[in-house]
């Protein structure tokens, strides 16, 4: 098993969170975030949400795709 943080931004608030790889799976969480008011930004929180938890994974062609029954996150490079 693989452990580590990751950081970011939501779009508004940074964030980190801890992080563990067991095989094909990734699981995240909890999510810190900082609580800075963000006018018309009513889905940050929804993505702290969703991030927590375990995913499959795969990456294709500069994207990355984590995925559950339920959701998925699609980091692309810039």
């Amino acid at each position: 098993m693989k452990e580590g943080t990751i950081t970011g931004n939501g779009g508004c608030n940074g964030y980190n969170a801890t992080y563990s790889v067991t095989g094909d799976k990734v699981a995240f969480g909890p999510v810190m975030s900082t609580k800075m008011y963000c006018p018309a930004n009513n889905w940050e929180s929804a993505y702290f949400k969703v991030l927590e938890g375990e995913f499959s994974w795969r990456m294709e062609k500069g994207t990355l795709t984590f995925y559950r029954q339920n959701a998925s996150l699609v980091f692309m490079k810039p």
